[in-house]
């Protein structure tokens, strides 16, 4: 009788010890998930964008995953979205800037003279 307790025992302390190797395993993922985003304050530090760029080595295609937060508060924002652009980056204050993905290259209607190219605007609250 006291064999089988032991073994049960050891058996339930074993899979807490998995368990808790495994919840250690995936907090680590989580650390450096976020670890790969990148991060860039507003104008007047109010807003934090994160963006990470994932490229592909076969097409010129850049893909923008990113989320706003508030500085101060660590709240979320802007949801985490993906896009096909060029470039992100902060407008002003309270708004972000993104070039879209274009496969033509885009000419000047003058000589010397370079037009914008489109930008997508996002307004943060």
């Amino acid at each position: 009788m006291k064999y089988l307790f032991l073994i049960a025992f050891s058996i339930i302390s074993c899979k807490t010890n998995v368990s808790k190797t495994t919840e250690l395993n995936k907090n680590s993922e989580m650390m450096d998930q976020q670890s790969t985003f990148r991060k860039s304050l507003s104008e007047n530090n109010t807003y934090t964008l994160y963006y990470k760029i994932a490229e592909n080595m076969n097409s010129p295609v850049k893909i923008f995953t990113y989320y706003v937060t508030d500085t101060d508060t660590g709240k979320m924002v802007k949801k985490i979205e993906s896009i096909a652009a060029e470039k992100i980056y902060w407008k002003d204050s309270n708004t972000l800037a993104i070039i879209p993905y274009t496969e033509m290259i885009q000419k000047s209607d003058v000589v010397g003279e370079i037009n914008q190219p489109n930008e997508i605007l996002i307004k943060i609250k």
